[in-house]
């Protein structure tokens, strides 16, 4: 008996705290995503503003990147780690809404493409590829348009604080 009280107790105890919003600073922070588990993997600042990012560091993940997904928050990113600095692409296979693209070298914003755009259902022959023209160790995706509206520029630093 006293176990399954225990045990019970246990899971109510587990269910709450992992339905908390966990704290974060705020330089001035965005609306965050907190549609299902994605963009737990830490937090980075760029332009004044706190993103909780999700991190994709293997080939298998970086080849899906977003694809598949209905939407992105206007607080949210996925970050590529990409191990080594390159002319690393980005494509809009199995996208299903725009995004803005930032190329990151020594933590700083090197290039970006704004409102990269949804290609369909087009042979992977045909697809645009976004390329940096320095190279890069990360790229950051984010909502369409935030490059724009937050005044983003090349040179910009940009915080990391990954778990």
């Amino acid at each position: 008996m006293f176990k399954k009280v225990f045990l019970i107790t246990a899971l109510i105890t587990l269910a709450v705290s992992c339905n908390q919003t966990p704290p974060h600073n705020n330089v001035d922070s965005v609306p965050i995503e907190t549609s299902g588990d994605y963009y737990s993997d830490g937090t980075l600042e760029l332009a004044g503003k706190i993103f909780r990012i999700e991190v994709v560091a293997d080939d298998i993940s970086r080849q899906i990147g977003l694809s598949g997904r209905d939407n992105i928050g206007e607080g949210s990113g996925m970050l590529f780690e990409m191990g080594v600095a390159g002319d690393h692409g980005i494509w809009m296979k199995g996208m299903k809404f725009p995004i803005d693209i930032i190329w990151i070298y020594n933590n700083q914003v090197v290039d970006f493409a704004e409102e990269a755009l949804v290609e369909g259902d087009i042979p992977d022959t045909q697809r645009k590829v976004y390329r940096s023209r320095q190279p890069a160790d990360k790229i950051l995706e984010l909502k369409s348009g935030w490059v724009s509206r937050h005044n983003v520029k090349v040179g910009d630093t940009i915080k990391f604080n990954l778990q």
